[in-house]
């Protein structure tokens, strides 16, 4: 499995519009073969911070992922919005509950 996991913020006060502007690209990340999950969450102790979580069948999904159409056309609203950011990507072969 191939996981991408972001926290990001965007220009302050804009997080609902970005999130209303997500929703096609949200909807046609979650259709893509090979996607397990996606999602975008709102941070709660931040009003302009956003996580991001992608899970990938593997690595070639989230390629075929990051080369659609639709992920090159929403590229411009990213960048218009979002102000700061890390995004960590990791692949994942075996993974058991850990208790801590």
């Amino acid at each position: 499995m191939r996981y991408v996991i972001g926290h990001f913020s965007v220009q302050p006060g804009t997080r609902d519009e970005f999130m209303a502007k997500t929703k096609d690209y949200i909807d046609a990340s979650r259709a893509d073969d090979g996607c397990v999950y996606f999602d975008i969450a709102l941070m709660t102790d931040n009003p302009d911070g956003l996580v991001m979580v992608e899970c990938w069948r593997d690595q070639a999904a989230h390629k075929a992922h990051q080369a659609s159409t639709y992920a090159s056309a929403f590229q411009p609203t990213g960048a218009a919005f979002i102000v700061n950011g890390a995004f960590q990507e990791m692949n994942v072969e075996n993974a058991d509950s850990v208790v801590f």
